[in-house]
């Protein structure tokens, strides 16, 4: 009798082990925001979407939202905007990675002109590093918009974010990257 106890404690157990993590879902005003636990580690994993203001027409004529993702998972932050069409790269000097021009501003701020790095399914650029996303996420605090532009081989679009309250957005996802932000006026 004991070793069936034990054994439908371990089952039990292991069942538990193996549930899947939980994860919670909210708005923030326009940004989409999930909150899991990353299943290896524990740790916790967060990710703030935002779509753009307007579709974009994806690769195949139809219309589609941007996304402006923003993210902490397993201690690194990143930054990104996912594109709908696959994007027009560059290799970067030295790594190789894949990079494409973009060029954006925040509000009526001067226009910035940067390779971000991209994806490796080629559809999505940004900072995939803590240091140069919080750079970036440090610029969006405090402004209302952001506008992006990004170019595939067969057509070069504007995406429009309203940021709402991203000030909000960054320190909550900042906060289990190890990440605070100072607030802008």
């Amino acid at each position: 009798m004991r070793l069936l106890i034990r054994r439908m404690l371990t089952a039990a157990a292991l069942v538990g082990a193996l549930a899947p993590p939980t994860a919670s879902a909210e708005k923030l005003g326009a940004w989409d925001i999930e909150e899991t636990a990353t299943p290896l580690t524990g740790a916790t994993s967060i990710s703030a979407v935002l779509a753009s203001a307007q579709p974009l027409i994806n690769s195949i004529g139809a219309p589609a939202p941007a996304s402006l993702v923003l993210r902490c998972r397993d201690g690194q932050l990143v930054a990104y905007v996912s594109w709908v069409q696959v994007l027009s790269t560059i290799s970067a000097p030295f790594t190789g990675q894949p990079q494409t021009l973009v060029l954006w501003r925040t509000d009526q701020r001067p226009i910035s002109a940067n390779y971000w790095q991209v994806d490796n399914a080629f559809i999505a650029a940004g900072m995939f590093g803590t240091k140069p996303a919080v750079k970036f996420i440090e610029k969006l605090t405090g402004a209302k918009q952001l506008i992006v532009r990004m170019s595939s081989s067969t057509s070069t679009q504007d995406a429009v974010f309203d940021l709402g309250d991203v000030t909000t957005v960054a320190e909550r996802i900042g906060k289990p990257c190890g990440v605070t932000w100072t607030r802008h006026p």
